[in-house]
């Protein structure tokens, strides 16, 4: 049944869920959870498909969506006319859309506006899941040809923590694309993994921590440093290795929340030790201080910079990950008797509860001398 301007008027969403009230030849009544209405067409563009030997002649494209625009600015007459538009256009073999606003077909495509058009946390070392583990294998797929079982063969291979990360950004991406009319549903919505996560316990002793502090001094730049840096510190490995020359502000380094997991800034303060190591670095003309490209790029071969480093410890040392160093500074300084809060805050997490919302001293001198009192330790020659 075609749509009335009553109906229009009086649309209403499901809770938590869009309605979609078709009018005919495509054109469809958007209602968005929060009450917005918008207009959008769909439509494939004769012959452009593939060739179909059997037919003799290209297949229809695949089926595109655009957004017209908003009620009330958009009337349903106006909708009418414009979606009548864009058929006879797609229809004559054109393309509607003009190349400069065209929407994405592909996978690959989708990455790159996903990736230009939102504003997320982290946002870099999302596009690097996306274009190191989904681009490769589904880049060319066109949008509407993926299915749900694919990215269970996708995440296969990975990791159990990267097969979490990846399914992650894949679901979000989809989401945005559902939300901009690019597919008609999210095939892998609400997906979830069939694999337990085993929480991490590892902690070096202060023992290991010293020997593998004295093993990263034999590393050299770019990541012997940066493993120096991150046992003196608590720092995450991304926060020092894409670390620029503008996060120093005298003995502080300042990560941004855009850099950060919780979005939040922070203010690490340096003690002399890693402070030290920062002005022994190398000049670069480029904004990055740890990097191989003279600064245009942040460093990278993570894995077989810590192979290197496993190499130069005894073979019988006990098998550790990077992430492993919070785990160990914030252990040791519990034992150095700092108490839980300032500990946290020195790690950079968000306080919960009440003391996250009302207490806002940031503990900085605390802070200090607490990083003061772990890199003493650190550097302390071991009892023989």
């Amino acid at each position: 049944m075609l749509l009335t301007d009553v109906k229009v008027r009086n649309a209403r969403p499901l809770p938590g869920k869009r309605v979609e009230l078709p009018d005919g030849h495509g054109l469809t009544l958007r209602v968005s959870p929060d009450g917005r209405k918008s207009w959008s067409v769909t439509y494939r563009v004769a012959a452009g498909g593939d060739f179909d030997p059997v037919l003799g002649r290209n297949r229809a494209g695949a089926k595109r969506r655009i957004t017209l625009g908003y009620w009330p600015a958009m009337t349903l007459a106006e909708a009418r006319a414009a979606a009548l538009a864009i058929r006879a256009k797609a229809l004559s073999g054109s393309e509607p859309r003009p190349p400069s606003s065209r929407q994405p077909t592909t996978v690959k495509e989708l990455i790159a506006a996903y990736c230009d058009n939102v504003k997320v946390k982290l946002l870099r070392e999302k596009r690097r899941l996306l274009e190191n583990y989904v681009e490769p294998k589904w880049g060319r797929r066109d949008l509407s040809s993926l299915s749900r079982g694919e990215l269970a063969q996708l995440l296969q291979p990975l990791a159990p923590s990267r097969q979490f990360e990846v399914r992650k950004q894949v679901v979000a991406m989809f989401n945005w694309a559902a939300d901009h009319g690019f597919v008609e549903v999210n095939p892998f919505a609400g997906m979830r993994l069939r694999i337990a996560m085993k929480p991490r316990e590892r902690a070096l002793t202060l023992g290991e921590a010293k020997q593998v502090y004295a093993a990263a001094a034999q590393l050299g730049y770019p990541f012997g440093p940066i493993y120096q840096l991150l046992l003196l510190t608590g720092c995450r490995l991304r926060e020092i290795a894409s670390a620029r020359r503008g996060w120093l502000h005298g003995d502080e380094l300042i990560v941004p929340g855009s850099e950060r997991k919780n979005g939040r800034p922070h203010v690490v303060p340096l003690p002399p030790a890693a402070a030290k190591i920062m002005s022994s670095l190398p000049s670069q003309e480029g904004p990055y201080l740890f990097s191989t490209t003279n600064g245009a790029r942040p460093v990278s071969g993570f894995s077989k910079a810590k192979k290197k480093l496993d190499k130069s410890l005894p073979q019988d040392f006990a098998t550790f990950v990077i992430h492993d160093f919070r785990r160990t500074v914030r252990t040791q300084l519990s034992r150095a008797g700092v108490d839980a809060m300032t500990a946290e805050l020195v790690l950079g997490h968000q306080l919960s509860g009440l003391l996250g919302v009302y207490d806002r001293y940031e503990r900085m001198k605390e802070r200090r001398l607490a990083l003061a009192t772990w890199a003493k330790l650190l550097k302390e020659p071991s009892k023989s």
